[in-house]
């Protein structure tokens, strides 16, 4: 087939949808355009001017095109819903799309059955569009074992097939108080509409509604109480324990939040990958990583397809707001698309709020952003380091850092060292030990930093050191060929001295600087600076990202578990509410220091004498002070 020459006038002026074919007649790009004409048009033009792509990609996708196709639709919406169905039927080469072909597990509630049934399931598109589907979930196991709790709260049926109308024998899990047995009592309505009540339930937590949940609890245990039901009442009563047991773990955000989910999108040379954090109640309940190739696609039109497709119809929870890192090619259309599909409970789209730059609604939701772009970063790095190790000759990595740095023999035994903190808060540091070239994750270990609580990574670095290496004095842990610092010279320099103190002053030490990634050494002023290609360098930066990684990991599990231990100190505190505990927590930061504060630092912060009097006295054995 000869190449393919594009002429504009044969294409419509109007919204529709375009089919790429190679020389076989495959298609191997869908698009969506306003314009068909315009948008076909800036393909055969200077590429450079179609701003945000892969050149290199959209080269190769032009070069082997040899035939387009085009279906006119009357809006864009209609082109955009068009775009979606083809891309799902035809799997085009040079689309984005997901490398996995698994699906990932979903919570099923059937519908139009006299007792709904609970499973979980993979692949949606196999199951009728009726029912109400959850998810998708990253981890099926996470999700089984949260449901095996739920179904002893409200026990529920999960058999494979309809229950049938014919009265049957319970089976093992009724005796085990897991299903009421429907099956046994088909035509009782007072057991049906208690069921249906369960189930309803169930639903309510699915959906990350608690509120509604133990609020419905709380007034049926209230009415049982009054109607001197006193064992109904008892039986609620640990329900609701049960429940607020499981929402401890849940990570708490803000709760003056509204229900949002954050879409954060971040890529590299091979890879794309969004991350979807859903925010209910102001909780973080749901983290779910998709990974896409990089192929030619444009960011914004990426971003819009995949908005589109996730909050389909067929989807049971809407969050109220959908915030976006970045701008999708045609914000009102995604606004209208996703406002039609939830039925009108997404009520507003955010797009284009860079994590903590300009053009932020608010600082918290700016935060929310760059937690989704820390996690995708790290989604991003972690593959990307699993396949380097897969193909990278260590040996030859270690002989070249070995050569660099002047180091006296090639090094076996490599520790990373890095700390984190915000402004000081909830501090750790990490050590990450590599063998041979490969992460040798038994001699990783993680700190707590005890410094006092401001932000100085020095002296927190200098603790760190100190620590980790009076092991090495007392004999208890082994030297290491090389340590890496992640910092310039001023961590370097901290490092340095401690082990000066100890007596180790002989190791051979390095700081991989951030920004430039500088390699500085002792005793010489100016930093050596590898080529970005060099494989002694691409060595120190797995190095330096993974004691990264793994001191991030830490700093969220501290920051998380003393953020709930200082609710729960909170809670019972007459006057103190979720969102006077949110606003003592954000100011305050500590526990230690909400009971150091005076009451006029307490008043001016929850805005009330009262609330204010009740902290004070709380933590001060009824005493108000003046």
């Amino acid at each position: 087939m000869p190449p393919f020459t594009y002429a504009a006038a044969a294409y419509a002026d109007s919204p529709g949808v375009y089919l790429m074919k190679d020389d076989r007649g495959q298609v191997i790009y869908v698009g969506k355009a306003k314009s068909l004409r315009k948008r076909l048009s800036s393909y055969f033009q200077d590429l450079s001017e179609r701003g945000n792509v892969n050149l290199a990609k959209t080269r190769a996708l032009v070069a082997s095109i040899r035939d387009i196709d085009t279906i006119s639709t009357n809006t864009e919406r209609e082109a955009l819903l068009l775009e979606n169905e083809l891309i799902k039927l035809h799997q085009p080469a040079f689309n984005s799309r997901l490398k996995d072909d698994k699906s990932f597990p979903y919570v099923m509630v059937t519908c139009g059955e006299p007792f709904p049934r609970v499973q979980v399931i993979r692949g949606v598109h196999l199951y009728p569009p009726g029912n109400l589907f959850f998810g998708p979930y990253t981890d099926k196991g996470s999700v089984i074992k949260i449901l095996r709790v739920l179904r002893r709260i409200f026990p529920y049926c999960t058999c494979s097939s309809e229950i049938p109308r014919k009265k049957c024998k319970p089976c093992l899990y009724h005796h085990m108080n897991l299903c009421p047995a429907p099956c046994a009592r088909p035509g009782d309505d007072d057991f049906r509409r208690a069921y249906l009540a369960a189930i309803k339930n169930v639903i309510l937590f699915l959906r990350g509604d608690y509120a509604a949940l133990l609020g419905r609890l709380r007034a049926e245990m209230e009415a049982a109480s009054k109607a001197m039901d006193f064992e109904r009442a008892a039986a609620l009563r640990d329900k609701l324990a049960a429940l607020e047991k499981m929402f401890r773990p849940q990570s708490v955000i803000s709760p003056e939040y509204p229900d949002l989910d954050t879409i954060t999108l971040a890529k590299n040379d091979e890879e794309l990958a969004i991350i979807v954090m859903e925010i209910r109640e102001g909780r973080l309940i749901n983290k779910i990583p998709f990974i896409y190739t990089n192929n030619a696609s444009p960011d914004d039109e990426v971003l819009g397809n995949f908005v589109t497709g996730y909050y389909n119809t067929d989807k049971a929870s809407f969050p109220r707001v959908v915030l976006l890192n970045k701008a999708v090619d045609d914000p009102e259309l995604v606004r209208d698309v996703l406002a039609r599909n939830s039925g009108g409970r997404v009520e507003e789209v955010i797009t284009g709020v860079a994590a903590g730059g300009d053009g932020a609604p608010e600082q918290p939701y700016a935060n929310l952003l760059d937690m989704g772009r820390k996690n995708a970063f790290f989604l991003l790095h972690k593959r990307r380091l699993n396949r380097d190790l897969a193909s990278f000759d260590h040996q030859d990595a270690l002989q070249d850092l070995a050569r660099e740095l002047d180091l006296e023999r090639v090094p076996s035994v490599v520790e990373g060292y890095d700390i984190s903190n915000i402004q000081g808060k909830f501090a750790t540091g990490s050590k990450v030990c590599f063998k041979d070239g490969k992460p040798f994750k038994s001699e990783y270990r993680r700190f707590r930093i005890q410094s006092a609580a401001t932000p100085d990574d020095f002296r927190m670095m200098a603790e760190l050191v100190s620590r980790r290496f009076a092991r090495v004095v007392e004999g208890r842990d082994v030297v290491p060929d090389l340590v890496v610092i992640d910092g310039g010279k001023g961590q370097l320099n901290a490092a340095l001295e401690q082990l000066g103190k100890l007596g180790l002053e002989h190791l051979s030490i390095i700081g991989l600087a951030k920004k430039e990634e500088e390699i500085y050494v002792p005793d010489e002023a100016e930093p050596i600076v590898l080529p970005r290609d060099s494989k002694a360098l691409l060595f120190l930066r797995r190095v330096r990202d993974e004691s990264h990684r793994f001191a991030l990991k830490y700093h969220h599990k501290v920051a998380s578990t003393q953020i709930n231990a200082l609710d729960d100190a909170l809670k019972g505190i007459g006057g103190i509410g979720e969102k006077r505990a949110a606003t003592l927590r954000n100011h305050f930061k500590t526990l230690d220091a909400i009971k150091g504060a005076s009451l006029e630092e307490l008043e001016v912060v929850v805005r009330s004498r009262k609330a204010a009097s009740a902290v004070y006295g709380h933590f001060r054995g009824g005493s108000e002070g003046s």
